[in-house]
C-alpha cells in the first residue's frame, strides 16, 4: 500500500508540473481549454511518450471533474497523441516517424501554395509580418528556441490569413503536432537553430515582396522540410 501511495504521489507531481501553466476560465467550456493544455503539454515533452493517464489523478490535479476531461481526451486520441492500449490503459502515445514524413509533406504542400499566392497579391502588407519578425529577432539573439516557437506559429497562421486561407493553416495544426514533439525536444539543443528558422523567414518574407512565387515557394519548401533533416 505504501508503494501504492507513493507512485500516486508521484504521478500526481508529474502532472501539476507539467499542468503548471493552466490557468482555467470557468466561463469557458472546460473540455478545449483541458485539450489545450495537455496538447502542450505533450508537444512541448512535458508530458513525454508513455506517460500514464490516469483519470482520477489529472482531474484532481487540474480541479475538473471527469466529463471534460474525457471529451479532452478524445480529441486527443483522434489526433494520435493518446493511445489506449489493452492492460495498460491510456498513455501519451509514443513519436511516430511515419506520422511525422506525412505531416511535413502535407505542411510543405499548403504552405508552398499560400506563400504562391502571397507573392500574386498586388497589395501585400509586410508591416505585420516585420513587427513579428522583430520578436523572433529577440528569442533568437538568446538562442530561446522555445520561446522562439509561439512566435514561430503566429507567422504561419498570419501567412495563411493574409494570403485569404486561414483554413489552411488549421489543417496543418491538425497534423503537424508529431513533427512539434519531436523538433522541440531535438531543435531546442542546437545551438543557434532559432536565428537560422529567423533568417529563413526573412528570405521567405523577401520573396514574397519582390513577387517571385518559384522564390518564396522554394524557400517555404526548404523551411517545412529542415524539420526532417534534423529529426
Amino acid at each position: 500500500m505504501a508503494k501504492i501511495a507513493r507512485e500516486t504521489h508521484s504521478i500526481g507531481a508529474l502532472y501539476a508540473e507539467a499542468l503548471r501553466d493552466v490557468r482555467l476560465n470557468y466561463s469557458r467550456p472546460m473540455a478545449s481549454q483541458i485539450y489545450e493544455s495537455m496538447r502542450k503539454a505533450i508537444v512541448q515533452n512535458r508530458l513525454a511518450p508513455g506517460t500514464p493517464i490516469f483519470e482520477a489523478k489529472f482531474s484532481e490535479v487540474i480541479g475538473v471533474s471527469r466529463t471534460p476531461l474525457r471529451a479532452a481526451l478524445q480529441q486527443l486520441a483522434k489526433e494520435g497523441l493518446v493511445e489506449t492500449r489493452p492492460q495498460v490503459g491510456s498513455i501519451v502515445a509514443p513519436i511516430d516517424r511515419r506520422k511525422i514524413v506525412s505531416a511535413v509533406f502535407c505542411r510543405s504542400a499548403l504552405e508552398t501554395a499560400v506563400v504562391r499566392r502571397l507573392a500574386d497579391l498586388k497589395t501585400f502588407d509586410a508591416k505585420p509580418f516585420r513587427r513579428i519578425l522583430a520578436l523572433q529577432e529577440e528569442f533568437s539573439a538568446r538562442d530561446d528556441y522555445i520561446g522562439f516557437f509561439d512566435v514561430d506559429e503566429t507567422f504561419h497562421a498570419l501567412l495563411a490569413e493574409t494570403a485569404g486561407v486561414p483554413e489552411a493553416w488549421q489543417l496543418i495544426l491538425s497534423s503537424k503536432t508529431h513533427v512539434d514533439r519531436a523538433r522541440l525536444s531535438l531543435q531546442s539543443a542546437i545551438p543557434g537553430r532559432a536565428a537560422t528558422a529567423y533568417e529563413e523567414h526573412l528570405g521567405i518574407l523577401e520573396a514574397i515582396e519582390e513577387s517571385d512565387p518559384d522564390l518564396a515557394a522554394k524557400r517555404m519548401d526548404k523551411h517545412v522540410r529542415s524539420a526532417l533533416d534534423i529529426i
